[in-house]
């Protein structure tokens, strides 16, 4: 079995290649994103920044090229093994927060972990509500999301995020929906919480002063990466 070490990158691309139709929107793109890092990732609309995610996450499929997470290659995994990658190594908050709207905040943290048998339910269920407490939600556990505003349905997202204590945090526009005083809180939220459980946070934003907050910085131009 091999062994992690702190040196290895968490998350490394190799000469990805992803299009869609006449469209090369990844071009022969490699990085390498540190272990228990913030980085950040900027760059124009259109420049690829949410494909990149998507790959990373293994939601896309690139046309070329690998992605290792933590050493292992994703793409070379069957679905099985694929999904377990996902359930169990990725955390992802979106910017739409993509929460369920027949379910509860509560219900919505536990979802990624349903079929999980690490913990027993009672196990996850405390893990959820004590997420739910340390983003400031768990007065409103029992309330589905349209009884919540923007900042507390994102709040919500980043606890269903964290519920399996992801080892890669993967955010897109974390507070791009957001006014500025709750993206600011959504944001040190974010970081604090990564950082308490080691996590790699690898965050695509339009907000500079996020960006210069992170521990690195990639820019994306027609497809490509510079540090």
């Amino acid at each position: 079995m091999k062994v992690k070490t702190m040196t290895e990158p968490a998350i490394q691309t190799e000469n990805l290649v992803k299009s869609y139709g006449s469209v090369e929107v990844i071009r022969n793109l490699s990085l390498d994103v540190p272990r228990a890092q913030f980085s950040a990732i900027v760059g124009k609309s259109g420049s690829g920044k949410s494909t990149l995610l998507g790959l990373i996450s293994g939601l896309e499929t690139p046309d070329a090229g690998r992605v290792l997470l933590n050493g292992t290659d994703i793409f070379a995994l069957d679905d099985k093994g694929m999904a377990e990658t996902r359930r169990r190594q990725i955390g992802i908050v979106f910017q739409s927060f993509n929460l369920v709207p027949a379910l509860s905040a509560l219900e919505n943290v536990l979802l990624p972990v349903v079929f999980d048998d690490r913990l027993s339910k009672a196990e996850y269920e405390v893990r959820a509500h004590d997420l739910l407490s340390r983003v400031g939600m768990e007065a409103r556990a029992s309330h589905r999301p349209g009884a919540l505003s923007g900042g507390e349905q994102q709040r919500v997202a980043i606890a269903r995020a964290l519920i399996n204590q992801p080892a890669i945090l993967l955010a897109d526009e974390p507070t791009g929906n957001l006014d500025e005083t709750t993206a600011a809180g959504v944001f040190d939220l974010l970081t604090g919480l990564t950082r308490d459980i080691g996590t790699t946070l690898l965050m695509v934003t339009h907000d500079m002063d996020i960006a210069a907050k992170a521990d690195r910085v990639f820019e994306m131009k027609n497809g490509k990466v510079e540090q």
